[in-house]
C-alpha cells in the first residue's frame, strides 16, 4: 500500500506477508521509503510523476480496479520480477489517498483476463513456459534489468545494468550483435525475429568469471 499524498507521493506505507517471500525485502527496508526503492532506475526516475498523472486521469471516475498492467519490481538482489498487477484506489478521511497493489508474477502460467480469477484461487490453465526478461534503454540499448533466470541460465547478473558500481555500461549489442541491424517494427510485433545470444563477451567482467 502506497500514499498517494502530494508530500509523500509513492511512499510506502504497508506491506502484505507475501511481499517479503516474492521479492526478499523485509518489512523494514520496505514501509516508510518510495515504492520506486523497488524499481528499475529507468522507472524510478519518472514514477512519482507517473503517480500524479495517474491520479489526476482517475479522480473522476468510479474507483474500479485497473488489472492487467504488467510492472517490472526489483527484488533484494537486484532482479526484475515481472508482475502482473490489480491496482485500486483507497480514499480515506484519516489518511488520505492511497493505493492497493496486489501482485502477481507474469509467469505465463496466469494471462488475461484469468489473472483476476487466480486471486481467488480458480483452477488455472495449463502451464507455459515461463520467459527471460531483459530491460533495455530504446536511446542508449543499456541495460536497464535483467529477470533472475538470466542469470541461471546464460550467466546475465543484474551487476551488469547501467549505473552498477565497477562494471562498464553494458548494452545490448553487447549480448545481441545484430541488435542495432534489427527492423523495430518487427522488433515490437507480436511474432517477434529471431536473435543469436551470445554471452562470450561477459568473460571481460572480472566478478562473472569468478562466479
Amino acid at each position: 500500500i502506497i500514499s498517494g499524498g502530494y508530500k509523500n507521493m509513492g511512499v510506502i506505507t504497508d506491506i502484505g506477508p507475501t511481499i517479503p517471500k516474492m521479492f526478499g525485502y523485509s518489512k523494514a527496508e520496505l514501509v516508510g521509503n518510495n515504492v520506486s526503492h523497488m524499481m528499475p532506475k529507468i522507472f524510478a526516475e519518472v514514477h512519482d510523476q507517473l503517480l500524479s498523472t495517474y491520479l489526476l486521469n482517475t479522480s473522476e471516475q468510479k474507483h474500479d480496479p485497473h488489472k492487467n498492467k504488467i510492472v517490472f519490481p526489483l527484488n533484494k538482489d537486484g532482479y526484475i520480477v515481472p508482475c502482473e498487477v490489480l491496482v485500486y484506489i483507497l480514499p480515506t478521511l484519516r489518511e488520505g489517498i492511497r493505493l492497493a497493489g496486489f501482485f502477481q508474477e507474469a509467469d505465463g502460467n496466469k494471462q488475461g483476463d484469468d489473472f483476476a480469477e487466480g486471486f481467488f484461487g480458480r483452477e488455472m490453465g495449463e502451464k507455459k513456459e515461463t520467459p527471460y526478461y531483459l530491460l533495455l534503454d530504446a536511446n542508449t540499448h543499456l541495460i536497464q534489468g535483467v529477470s533472475q533466470n538470466c542469470w541461471a541460465s546464460f550467466g546475465i547478473s543484474s551487476r551488469l545494468v547501467e549505473g552498477n558500481e565497477g562494471v562498464g555500461d553494458v548494452g545490448i549489442e553487447d549480448l545481441f550483435a545484430e541488435f542495432a541491424k534489427l527492423e523495430i517494427g518487427k522488433l515490437k510485433s507480436e511474432e517477434g525475429v529471431e536473435v543469436i545470444l551470445d554471452t562470450t563477451k561477459l568473460s571481460q567482467y572480472h566478478f562473472l568469471s569468478e562466479q
